[in-house]
């Protein structure tokens, strides 16, 4: 199945926007521990942590906490960014891959740069 560029921007955008919630966004840990997880996922001692950080996500909080090549995957950018556009593109093309893990990291650093120099 070929692949067109709107496709490629759908993976670009949905796996960058999947990023912004993973890294700027205390999302995860919070729907979670609503799912009942809490303790799971050690929401407690990630909030412990955030009070005496507030600058620490919840991936940083699992690599510090958990240090493993799981919790280094998914506290890397680069790493989780290739997985999800790989993921995306297997849906569609693989051959694209090149072109939507580009166009996710762009859009994601620039997002974070933005965010960075709002807070």
């Amino acid at each position: 199945m070929s692949m067109n560029l709107s496709d490629c921007l759908d993976n670009s955008i949905w796996a960058s926007f999947l990023m912004i919630v993973w890294f700027h966004t205390d999302a995860f840990p919070e729907y979670l521990s609503l799912l009942g997880l809490r303790k799971r996922i050690d929401a407690d001692g990630y909030e412990r942590e955030k009070l005496n950080n507030h600058l620490l996500n919840y991936p940083v909080f699992l690599l510090i906490s958990r240090n493993s090549f799981l919790t280094r995957l998914i506290s890397c950018p680069f790493c989780i960014g290739f997985w999800i556009c790989l993921a995306f593109c297997l849906e569609n093309s693989i051959i694209n891959i090149a072109g939507s893990y580009v166009s996710c990291m762009f859009i994601y650093f620039v997002f974070g740069r933005i965010y960075e120099e709002s807070h």
